[in-house]
């Protein structure tokens, strides 16, 4: 590890897309240049999924007693 160079550039890329109230949307994307190895680009697409207030007991109960 002492002669192990972890420098890197790292570029990433975000859409954030409100649902609903309380659903949303994250759509991502991320590329690493790593300047000491053999596979120099490393990429990645990521998916998020938010919900606020899953536990809120009021909400559960007023849709339970519709």
């Amino acid at each position: 590890i002492d002669n192990v160079d972890l420098s890197r550039l790292e570029l990433l890329f975000e859409s954030y897309f409100q649902i609903t109230e309380s659903l949303s949307l994250i759509v991502g994307y991320e590329l690493e240049n790593f300047e000491s190895t053999d596979n120099n680009f490393n990429s990645s697409i990521f998916l998020s999924i938010g919900y606020d207030n899953i536990f809120n007991v009021d909400k559960i109960k007023k849709r339970l007693l519709k």
